[in-house]
């Protein structure tokens, strides 16, 4: 079976690849406004993964 937290893992390495692609160039207001939303994206993917982590090991997510 594979581990469900491979492909979010992948995603989320991924993004930060990304984001430390685009923030040099922040100060360019449509790059700073899709960062913004962006950190969002990355925090929702993150809460995800810690419910996959917590369900896969029996637990109930916080």
């Amino acid at each position: 079976m594979t581990d469900p937290r491979t492909p979010i893992r992948r995603v989320i390495h991924q993004l930060h690849d990304l984001r430390t692609l685009l923030n040099p160039h922040r100060t360019y207001l449509p790059v700073r406004d899709y960062l913004e939303r962006f950190d969002e994206a990355v925090r929702f993917r993150m809460l995800l993964l810690a419910d996959i982590v917590t369900s896969s090991r029996g637990g109930t997510p916080v």
